[in-house]
């Protein structure tokens, strides 16, 4: 036999001998995704094998008599490193690496931002007169919501999980406007957003919990609104607390800036977290003004960017209308950023560390201004020693758009 015969019918006896994975029987890929229910990522990897298996794994896991028990710590959404190949990637805090690739939603217009995330879902804006949507990278849902006259938008929230809303409506909450921003609200089937008449703008962070919505002013005041499906939001609680301690020096104030956010703790207390951004701050840490920058001997200005130096945690105490200093926040863990503010326990998530805030950049007032950086300023501040070490290992200084903390919900 010659050598060429040989080989024929080698290859036809492999060609006989490999499966083909695509045409396995579903009840048998049922089984399977049933075994790796407990695993999230093995699931997403089942998914991602072919368009056959996708299938079956979607409709296994929509199933009512499927109740996954699966605890997921936040992802980090990272831009695209390719914009046309209409992807965007995820960094796992458990497995500290890049994870998966994802479609983006099928948009309209590459002018399409993302300026939130909210209950696994990202928040989109088009920049000139599309509707925003919510759109879930996991499940590929998307929902329409109507458009804005505003062009900035600091913050934006869902109520609640738009697939879990069978029964009540989703609204969408934002923080618009450059200086003195309001909030707004509307839910999908509306054609046009009502206003929050509020009494302390500009606001600086809202939440949803229990059927409220929950709005912080940069000032620390706080204002509570009860929502239903039909009716006006009607307020609850309108206070200006004070704080028990000077914020930061009144010199540090051509150095610094802050930024605040109102979180939930898993007591139920309302937290106001306070983060201190250098304007300024040279390779040592130092915080300069801008006339530092140029010396008589330069002829270029130092390249010092923004960078967050510091956090502080203040506990709202409603009997004595009064901001109180937090010193720990024990086994919970902080997310805030351009996401929505949220509370996790580090004994539930284990890959987090506990009496920590993660944090990620949010400053859009100076996050275009420098082609060396913006979107950059990432990390970890620890209560306990208050050091600032890094979440994410990049080279990069420029992040375009900034990354976001997403809580991935495949369901």
């Amino acid at each position: 036999m010659s050598p060429w015969i040989k080989r024929r019918k080698l290859q036809e006896s492999l060609d006989c001998s490999s499966p083909n994975w695509s045409d396995m029987h579903i009840d048998f890929l049922g089984c399977v995704v049933d075994r790796l229910s407990s695993s999230f990522l093995d699931v997403l990897r089942f998914k991602a094998v072919c368009s056959n298996w996708k299938s079956v794994a979607k409709t296994h896991l929509s199933s009512s008599l499927f109740t996954p028990d699966l605890k997921i710590p936040p992802w980090l959404l990272l831009p695209d490193e390719d914009s046309a190949k209409g992807s965007c990637s995820f960094f796992s805090l458990a497995e500290k690496k890049t994870l998966i690739y994802l479609k983006k939603p099928r948009l309209e217009k590459q002018s399409r931002l993302c300026i939130g995330s909210s209950h696994g879902w990202l928040i989109f804006w088009e920049q000139k007169d599309l509707p925003f949507s919510a759109f879930n990278p996991l499940t590929e849902s998307r929902l329409d919501f109507p458009s804005h006259h505003e062009t900035c938008f600091p913050k934006a929230i869902l109520s609640s999980d738009p697939k879990q809303s069978k029964t009540k409506s989703c609204f969408l909450f934002i923080i618009h406007g450059f200086l003195e921003s309001e909030i707004a609200y509307c839910r999908s089937e509306d054609t046009a957003w009502s206003e929050i008449n509020g009494s302390h703008k500009p606001y600086s962070d809202i939440i949803f919990r229990d059927e409220k919505l929950h709005a912080l002013s940069d000032e620390g005041s706080v204002e509570i609104w009860a929502f239903s499906k039909d009716e006006i939001p009607v307020k609850l609680i309108d206070i200006q607390p004070s704080f028990s301690e000077k914020l930061y020096d009144w010199e540090m104030r051509d150095k610094m800036t802050t930024r605040w956010y109102l979180v939930e703790s898993s007591k139920g207390d309302l937290l106001v977290v306070v983060r201190y951004i250098g304007e300024f701050v040279d390779g040592d840490g130092q915080l300069l003004t801008e006339a530092d920058l140029l010396t008589d001997d330069q002829i270029q200005p130092l390249i010092c960017p923004y960078k967050t130096v510091g956090f502080g945690v203040y506990k709202l105490e409603f009997g004595w209308k009064k901001w109180v200093k937090v010193e720990s926040l024990g086994d919970g863990v902080v997310f805030v950023g351009m996401s929505e503010s949220m509370w996790v326990s580090a004994s539930e998530f284990r890959e987090c560390k506990r009496n920590c805030i993660y944090f990620t950049d949010d400053y859009s007032m100076r996050m275009d201004e420098d082609e060396n950086y913006g979107g950059h300023d990432m990390g970890v501040f620890s209560l306990d020693d208050n050091t600032i070490t890094l979440h994410y290992q990049s080279s990069l200084q420029k992040f375009e758009p900034p990354p976001i903390w997403v809580i991935p919900n495949p369901w």
